[in-house]
């Protein structure tokens, strides 16, 4: 509903042109987790589970490439 709701705000100029907000990496991992259930408890094919699994990986990949390592020198007081 909330998503409905900032198709119309965000194009209330032109409602006939809907643009879909970004997904982030962790809401699209938690999506995953669910359709990675919904696979495992409703279907029986391994080429299934394959894909599926194929697909988390790429998200844990993509996750990985969005994170930084902080610098040693960040939690040392500056004198």
């Amino acid at each position: 509903m909330q998503i409905v709701q900032y198709y119309v705000q965000s194009n209330s100029a032109n409602p006939a042109i809907l643009e879909r907000p970004r997904v982030s990496e962790n809401e699209a991992y938690k999506a995953m987790q669910i359709v990675q259930d919904y696979v495992q408890s409703n279907s029986a094919n391994p080429a299934i589970l394959k894909y599926s699994d194929e697909l988390d990986d790429f998200i844990s990949r993509e996750c990985m490439k969005k994170r930084k390592q902080s610098k040693i020198s960040d939690y040392f007081k500056k004198l």
